[in-house]
Formats: C-alpha cells, structure tokens, sequence
C-alpha cells in the first residue's frame, strides 16, 4: 500500500484534537485528528482518517465502472460492516469513484477519546450533559461490560496498520467479484 499524499483536514483546534490529551496508547505513534491519508493499493484509491472519537476509518474508492452487486456492497467482509456508502467522500475530488468505507467505533474497540471526551462531560452541569451522564451510567451497569463505548475488557484499539489491512481486503474481495 503506497501512500500517495496527506491531505489536512481542518477539525477544530481544541484540546480533545491534540493525541496528547488522549493518554497512553499506541495512537500517539500515529498521525493525528488533522490527517487524511490517500493511499493507492493494486489500482485502487484509499484513504484512512479518524472520526470525531478519534477512531479510524478506512474507505476505499470503487470505480464506477466497476458493476455494483445486485445486492449492493454489504457482502465485504471486514470490521464492523460496511457503515458508509456514497458517490462522495469529503477532500477527495474524483466523480468516477463510489465509496465504501468502515470505522473502528464499535463496542469492541477502544476509541482514544473516550476518556477525555467523559471528563469533559463529567465537568458539565447543563441539561443535556446531565441526561447523557446518566444514560452512560446505566448502560454501564449492563451485564458482561464495565463501561461503554470501546472499555469492555475486550476491547481492543483498531491501529492504523490494522486499517490498512482491512482495506487490502476489502480490495481484493471486490477484485474477486464475477466480471
């Protein structure tokens, strides 16, 4: 997989931005909420980036040319599922490619802020941040998880090495499609 450019994205500049607030973890090593990473891999266009959780996301660019399933796309193995589908993708300018992509925000992941998000929102005392503080403490009574949202004891952090293996793939699962 060859990176071809890093595109900077333009997220707030806040503390909750910066990986340092985020604590230990192997996402220090990594780039940061500010980059968009283009890839190209046998052909095809993909980028990985990070959501507002600080996950990652990985997506790959389908040529139009390239006959949807009947069903559509859903049938790519790869984590969590297919959970983005659009002729667009947000800083990359190609009309000639559909988008298929994945996050890494699922209850069996650990999303880099999380933690810093909750203190945050511990600190609060309107209404809205109250309701959500207490929805969080009852879905963290719920059987089988200490907290929510990517604390599970089997949680795991999605890297970006992870991503890119899930885009490769998802490449050659499309690649392996009947012509």
């Amino acid at each position: 997989m060859k990176l071809l450019k890093t595109i900077r994205l333009n997220w707030p500049d806040d503390a909750l931005n910066d990986t340092r607030s985020w604590g230990e973890g192997e996402w220090q090593k990594e780039p940061g909420m500010n980059s968009m990473l283009v890839f190209e891999h046998e052909g095809f266009t993909c980028v990985a980036r990070r959501n507002l959780m600080g996950s990652w996301c990985g997506y790959v660019g389908i040529p139009k040319d390239i006959a949807q399933p009947k069903d559509g796309w859903d049938f790519i193995d790869v984590h969590g599922g297919i959970t983005f589908k659009s002729d667009f993708l947000a800083g990359i300018e190609n009309e000639n490619l559909y988008w298929i992509g994945f996050d890494c925000s699922h209850l069996d992941d650990i999303m880099p802020k999380h933690t810093p998000l909750m203190k945050v929102i511990e600190d609060q005392k309107d209404e809205g941040s109250l309701a959500l503080k207490k929805v969080v403490t009852e879905l963290n009574k719920i059987k089988g998880g200490s907290k929510i949202m990517g604390t599970l004891s089997a949680a795991t952090y999605k890297s970006l090495k992870f991503v890119k293996g899930e885009l490769k793939r998802m490449i050659k699962q499309i690649k392996e499609l009947p012509k």
